[in-house]
C-alpha cells in the first residue's frame, strides 16, 4: 500500500545572533526581529521527486513531480494576507511515469511558458529500462492561454531523464538533459514557441549524471 507523502509549503526566514559568532560582515544583521518557519499548507503528492514555482499573468503555480502515479500542477493563492494562509488548489493532472522534477521555460520574453517533466522510467515499467532506443520520456507541456492548462508540444527520446534545465546563448534557448541510463548530458536547441521542435547538438559523456545545474559568471558567461 503506498502511503501519500506530504508536501508541506512553508515561510522560512532565517534568523540571526543568539550568541552565535558572526563575521563582522553578519554582525550588521543582529537585532533584527526573528521569524519562525511555520507549516502553511499541505498537498498530498506520491513519492514527490521535485517541484517547481512559476507565474503566469500574475497566478502563481506549483508543478509536482510524483514518481508513483500521475502528477499534478496546482495554483497557489494567499487566502489571508494577515495569517498567510494559503488557498492551493489543483488545476490539472499531468500523466507522468516516475516523474524526476520540472523546468519551467519561458520563451519568447515570457510570453509563452513550457514545462519540461524527465520520467525516469518513461517506456520501461517502474523498475524496468527501455532497450529499444525510442522511449520518448522527456516531455515538454505548453501552457495554453485559452484553455488555462497545459497541452503536450514535444517529446524526447532520452533513457533514465534524471532531471532538465534551460539556457538561452545569444538569444537561443537551449535544454540540457541528464540522462542516467545513458552516462550523459545532452543538449538541445529548441526552436519555435507556438510549435516547438528541438534539434540535439551535443552530448557529454557523464556517467551516473544524475543531476545538472546552469549558472552564470559575473561577465555573462555559462
Amino acid at each position: 500500500v503506498l502511503i501519500p507523502m506530504l508536501l508541506q509549503l512553508v515561510l522560512v526566514l532565517v534568523g540571526l545572533c543568539d550568541g552565535q559568532r558572526l563575521s563582522a560582515a553578519d554582525a550588521k544583521y543582529c537585532g533584527r526581529p526573528r521569524i519562525q518557519a511555520r507549516m502553511v499548507s499541505t498537498i498530498a503528492t506520491r513519492g514527490n521527486a521535485g517541484f517547481e514555482h512559476f507565474v503566469i499573468q500574475n497566478r502563481h503555480f506549483l508543478a509536482t513531480a510524483n514518481f508513483r502515479g500521475h502528477s499534478a500542477i496546482f495554483e497557489v493563492e494567499i487566502a489571508n494576507r494577515t495569517t498567510g494562509d494559503l488557498n492551493v488548489t489543483q488545476v490539472q493532472a499531468i500523466p507522468t511515469k516516475a516523474a524526476h522534477g520540472w523546468d519551467y521555460v519561458p520563451l519568447d520574453g515570457g510570453r509563452e511558458h513550457l514545462l519540461v517533466v524527465p520520467n525516469y522510467y518513461g517506456c520501461g515499467g517502474r523498475t524496468k529500462l527501455d532497450s529499444s532506443g525510442k522511449c520518448k520520456s522527456t516531455v515538454l507541456w505548453r501552457w495554453d492561454a485559452a484553455k488555462g492548462l497545459f497541452t503536450e508540444a514535444a517529446k524526447l527520446v532520452t533513457s533514465g531523464p534524471s532531471q532538465t534545465d534551460h539556457f538561452e546563448a545569444d538569444g537561443i534557448p537551449y535544454l540540457v538533459v541528464a540522462e542516467n541510463f545513458n552516462r550523459s548530458v545532452s543538449i538541445y536547441r529548441m526552436y519555435g514557441t507556438a510549435l516547438i521542435s528541438l534539434e540535439k547538438v551535443q552530448a557529454l559523456t557523464v556517467p551516473g549524471s544524475g543531476a545538472v545545474a546552469l549558472g552564470y559568471s559575473s561577465s555573462g558567461g555559462l
